[in-house]
């Protein structure tokens, strides 16, 4: 015979599986959803229009520009493209190490008395890191004048 508490436990667990009662459920009781309302059909789809209708070889033909005229739109767009890119190119950022690089020096501090100087100014990106637009390198290769006037020229 078993006595004290295992004597209870057990039988307070034989009498739990005979009554099976709904655990008291805390909080607001949730509302129930209401119904989705019947699907409405979609209206058929407009009738999609052709882009560049089918051409036979024989009007194919006939819709071709003549080609000194295609040589010529060619050109001028080749030109036009050329003409940004040089643009961009002469806007280029060299960052200093390239600059020192391409010009043979070996100090940092060369560079910085050149800015003092105004023979190559400097110029800041957003993170505070120095760099030169491309074409400021390109004068200075060749040896160009000063950028702005000495100190004493005001």
């Amino acid at each position: 015979m078993i006595k004290g508490y295992t004597a209870k436990r057990n039988a307070a667990m034989a009498t739990k599986s005979r009554t099976v009662t709904a655990k008291a459920k805390r909080g607001r009781p949730k509302k129930e959803a209401a119904p989705l309302p019947p699907p409405t059909p979609l209206p058929p789809a407009p009738a999609q229009a052709q882009g560049f209708p089918l051409l036979i070889p024989e009007q194919l033909r006939t819709c071709l520009m003549a080609k000194d005229d295609v040589e010529a739109a060619v050109r001028k767009v080749f030109q036009e493209v050329q003409d940004k890119m040089a643009e961009i190119n002469g806007r280029r950022k060299v960052y200093l190490s390239e600059a020192m690089e391409r010009l043979g020096v070996k100090s940092r501090s060369t560079m910085w008395h050149w800015h003092e100087k105004g023979y190559l100014l400097q110029e800041h990106d957003e993170n505070g890191h120095v760099f030169y637009f491309d074409f400021k390198i390109r004068r200075a290769e060749r040896g160009e004048q000063p950028e702005k006037g000495g100190e004493d020229e005001q």
